[in-house]
Protein backbone atom coordinates (compact mmCIF):
# COMPACT_ATOMS: atom_id res chain seq x y z
CA UNK A 1 0.00 0.00 0.00
CA UNK A 2 1.17 3.59 -0.62
CA UNK A 3 2.06 6.25 1.56
CA UNK A 4 -1.16 7.80 0.11
CA UNK A 5 -3.98 5.33 0.46
CA UNK A 6 -2.19 4.76 3.78
CA UNK A 7 -2.01 8.08 4.72
CA UNK A 8 -5.49 8.17 3.67
CA UNK A 9 -6.56 5.54 5.62
CA UNK A 10 -7.35 2.75 2.56
CA UNK A 11 -8.00 -0.40 3.23
CA UNK A 12 -10.45 -2.60 5.22
CA UNK A 13 -10.58 -0.02 7.84
CA UNK A 14 -12.43 2.82 6.02
CA UNK A 15 -16.18 3.76 6.26
CA UNK A 16 -18.06 3.09 3.59
CA UNK A 17 -20.06 6.17 3.08
CA UNK A 18 -23.14 6.82 0.71
CA UNK A 19 -24.33 10.83 0.25
CA UNK A 20 -27.67 11.50 -1.34
CA UNK A 21 -27.93 14.80 -2.52
CA UNK A 22 -28.90 17.06 -5.14
CA UNK A 23 -27.47 20.00 -4.18
CA UNK A 24 -24.05 21.15 -5.83
CA UNK A 25 -22.59 22.67 -2.87
CA UNK A 26 -23.26 19.92 -0.42
CA UNK A 27 -21.72 17.57 -3.10
CA UNK A 28 -18.51 19.57 -2.86
CA UNK A 29 -18.25 19.85 0.30
CA UNK A 30 -18.90 16.26 1.24
CA UNK A 31 -16.75 14.87 -1.38
CA UNK A 32 -13.69 17.21 0.81
CA UNK A 33 -14.96 15.76 4.04
CA UNK A 34 -14.54 12.48 2.79
CA UNK A 35 -11.04 12.36 1.07
CA UNK A 36 -9.90 14.35 4.46
CA UNK A 37 -11.74 11.70 6.62
CA UNK A 38 -10.53 8.76 4.36
CA UNK A 39 -13.89 7.10 3.84
CA UNK A 40 -14.86 5.22 1.59
CA UNK A 41 -17.19 7.75 -0.63
CA UNK A 42 -19.65 7.37 -3.20
CA UNK A 43 -22.07 10.40 -4.12
CA UNK A 44 -25.47 10.36 -5.86
CA UNK A 45 -27.31 12.95 -6.75
CA UNK A 46 -31.12 11.09 -6.24
CA UNK A 47 -32.62 8.10 -4.47
CA UNK A 48 -33.02 5.28 -7.49
CA UNK A 49 -29.16 6.17 -8.30
CA UNK A 50 -28.70 5.68 -4.53
CA UNK A 51 -30.48 2.34 -4.76
CA UNK A 52 -28.29 1.20 -7.81
CA UNK A 53 -24.92 1.92 -5.86
CA UNK A 54 -25.93 -0.22 -2.95
CA UNK A 55 -26.45 -2.97 -4.83
CA UNK A 56 -22.86 -2.91 -6.27
CA UNK A 57 -21.47 -1.32 -3.08
CA UNK A 58 -23.05 -1.60 0.14
CA UNK A 59 -22.98 1.16 2.60
CA UNK A 60 -22.00 1.39 6.44
CA UNK A 61 -23.44 4.77 6.40
CA UNK A 62 -25.55 6.57 4.54
CA UNK A 63 -25.77 10.77 4.26
CA UNK A 64 -29.56 11.55 2.92
CA UNK A 65 -30.42 15.26 1.88
CA UNK A 66 -34.12 15.73 3.41
CA UNK A 67 -35.36 17.44 0.51
CA UNK A 68 -34.65 15.30 -2.49
CA UNK A 69 -36.32 15.36 -5.37
CA UNK A 70 -39.25 13.18 -6.66
CA UNK A 71 -38.81 11.61 -2.77
CA UNK A 72 -40.38 12.70 0.45
CA UNK A 73 -37.35 12.03 3.11
CA UNK A 74 -39.90 9.36 5.31
CA UNK A 75 -39.87 7.17 2.50
CA UNK A 76 -36.26 7.59 1.82
CA UNK A 77 -35.76 6.48 5.38
CA UNK A 78 -38.29 3.37 4.75
CA UNK A 79 -36.59 2.64 1.53
CA UNK A 80 -33.12 2.58 2.46
CA UNK A 81 -34.31 0.85 5.84
CA UNK A 82 -35.60 -2.00 4.05
CA UNK A 83 -32.80 -2.44 1.49
CA UNK A 84 -29.90 -1.79 3.60
CA UNK A 85 -30.85 -3.30 6.67
CA UNK A 86 -28.06 -2.40 9.20
CA UNK A 87 -27.14 0.91 7.84
CA UNK A 88 -27.20 4.06 9.56
CA UNK A 89 -28.62 6.73 8.00
CA UNK A 90 -27.77 10.17 8.87
CA UNK A 91 -30.58 13.26 7.33
CA UNK A 92 -29.28 16.52 6.09
CA UNK A 93 -31.49 18.81 6.92
CA UNK A 94 -32.00 23.17 6.32
CA UNK A 95 -32.80 23.00 9.94
CA UNK A 96 -33.70 20.81 12.87
CA UNK A 97 -35.25 20.49 16.61
CA UNK A 98 -35.71 18.37 19.23
CA UNK A 99 -39.28 17.66 17.11
CA UNK A 100 -37.65 16.48 14.16
CA UNK A 101 -34.49 15.05 15.63
CA UNK A 102 -37.09 12.37 16.90
CA UNK A 103 -39.23 12.00 14.47
CA UNK A 104 -36.16 11.50 11.93
CA UNK A 105 -35.49 8.77 14.74
CA UNK A 106 -38.89 7.70 14.78
CA UNK A 107 -38.73 6.78 11.08
CA UNK A 108 -35.00 4.53 10.88
CA UNK A 109 -32.84 7.42 11.06
CA UNK A 110 -29.56 7.98 12.92
CA UNK A 111 -28.99 11.28 13.31
CA UNK A 112 -29.31 14.99 11.63
CA UNK A 113 -27.02 17.16 10.41
CA UNK A 114 -27.82 20.74 9.64
CA UNK A 115 -26.62 22.71 6.73
CA UNK A 116 -24.69 24.80 5.89
CA UNK A 117 -22.80 21.02 6.58
CA UNK A 118 -19.68 21.49 8.97
CA UNK A 119 -16.71 19.50 9.14
CA UNK A 120 -16.42 18.45 12.53
CA UNK A 121 -20.54 17.83 12.95
CA UNK A 122 -20.58 15.81 9.80
CA UNK A 123 -17.65 13.94 10.39
CA UNK A 124 -18.84 13.36 14.22
CA UNK A 125 -22.16 11.85 12.77
CA UNK A 126 -20.39 9.45 10.48
CA UNK A 127 -18.36 7.91 12.98
CA UNK A 128 -21.05 7.82 15.56
CA UNK A 129 -24.03 6.35 12.95
CA UNK A 130 -20.40 4.01 11.91
CA UNK A 131 -20.05 2.43 15.19
CA UNK A 132 -23.57 1.56 15.41
CA UNK A 133 -23.12 -0.77 12.70
CA UNK A 134 -22.77 -4.34 12.82
CA UNK A 135 -19.58 -4.93 11.83
CA UNK A 136 -20.19 -7.90 9.36
CA UNK A 137 -22.04 -5.09 6.87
Amino acid sequence: MSWFKHLLGAGENRIRVLAVTANEVDRFVLEGIGTRAGWDLKVTGNCQDAMASLKHRPAQVILCDRDLPQVEWREALRVFGTSAPGCAVVLISPETDDRFWLEVIEHGGYDVVTRPIHEARVSSAVRQAFSQVPRSS
